[in-house]
């Protein structure tokens, strides 16, 4: 913390009073399966600690993984792009490509909070690059 700007510590300082809520009820991950059917990914270069879990069920799989894209039509085509608020750019491309790969290679769905609507699809391969093909979205009435 003191190493980040005046905001960063803003951040740092908001992250601690979120985290003091829950007490001793936080548990720590690092890799690898953390309850039955979910498996942690650590995806370094966004923040410290960023994250992206595998959950699954009878044979069926959703990669749910936050801030690996943020800004789906530039970053599918050129992963090796960053933001500024990546806070590490060479690990946060490298954890990109790595995830984008993992997602093309299963045919994984995956779901991330900068994703176009309806941020929940497959990542497909074209050799070098990417891109994002999303489910059709079907309410249920």
């Amino acid at each position: 913390m003191a190493r980040a700007t005046a905001e960063g510590q803003a951040d740092f300082r908001l992250a601690r009073a979120a985290l003091a809520a829950y007490g001793d009820r936080v548990r720590t991950v690092k890799t690898d399966e953390v309850a039955p059917g979910v498996r942690a990914f650590p995806t370094p270069g966004h923040t410290p600690g960023h994250t992206a879990w595998l959950v699954e069920s009878d044979g069926d799989g959703l990669l749910i993984w936050g801030d690996i894209v943020h800004f789906p039509g530039i970053q599918f085509a050129f992963p090796d792009t960053s933001v500024a608020y990546d806070i590490d750019h060479t690990a946060a491309a490298e954890a990109r490509k790595k995830v984008l790969k993992l997602a093309a290679g299963e045919k994984l769905r995956v779901a991330g909070v900068h994703l176009d609507f309806p941020t929940f699809g497959h990542v497909v391969s074209n050799r070098a690059a990417y891109r994002f093909v999303p489910e059709v979205w079907r309410p249920t009435i």
